[in-house]
Order: C-alpha cells, then sequence, then structure tokens
C-alpha cells in the first residue's frame, strides 16, 4: 500500500493548503472589530480566537470554492451566527475573569 509520503512529488505537498475555515474566521472577525477589544492586550485577544475556537468544530476545506459548493446558504448562515455567539462568548469570559499576569490561566 502507498502512503502519502511515498506519492511522487507534482509541486506541492498533498497535505499542504489545507485550512480551517473557523480559524480563518474567527481571526478576520477578531481583527475587523479591532476597536471592540481597544481595552484588551495581545494576550487577551489571543485567548479570545483559542476560547472561541474551542466553541466550534473543524471545517477543512483546501479550496474555497469547495467550501462554496458543499455549503448551503443556509448552513453559511449557521456557522456565521456559530462564530459570533463563540466570539461573544469568548469576549466576555476574558473581560469576567482577568488575569492577574499573562501565564496565570483563566478561572472556569
Amino acid at each position: 500500500m502507498v502512503g502519502l509520503q511515498d506519492r511522487p512529488q507534482e509541486g506541492t505537498e498533498p497535505m499542504e493548503g489545507i485550512r480551517n475555515y473557523y480559524e480563518l474566521q474567527v481571526t478576520a472577525q477578531i481583527e475587523q472589530f479591532a476597536e471592540k477589544f481597544s481595552e484588551l492586550n495581545e494576550e487577551d485577544i489571543s485567548d479570545i480566537a483559542c476560547l472561541a475556537l474551542n466553541q466550534l468544530p473543524s471545517r477543512y476545506f483546501k479550496h474555497g470554492v469547495d467550501l462554496s459548493f458543499y455549503t448551503t446558504p443556509e448552513e453559511k448562515m449557521k456557522m456565521d451566527q456559530r462564530i459570533e455567539d463563540a466570539i461573544e462568548f469568548a469576549l466576555e469570559h476574558v473581560r469576567r475573569n482577568p488575569r492577574k499576569w499573562p501565564e496565570q490561566p483563566y478561572s472556569s
């Protein structure tokens, strides 16, 4: 049996370019609404991204056209709402549970 590592190289690695839709969208939304997070430092913003992503499933794709082709408009709306809800949850959690120093984990 031939494994992925045994395939001949044709310019790119077989797994190259695989991305998680939710990671891209959470990052983009946090960057887009940076003013909403103006009182938070970079460590807090990273924590918000991590907490939000932990609330979301993985949704991998290689080409954007694949995602749009296989996702219905209703499913896309639900995905976008889940992202918004996850970021809001994470933001409120970080605001309610500020760290006293960067190495201290948030309380649950």
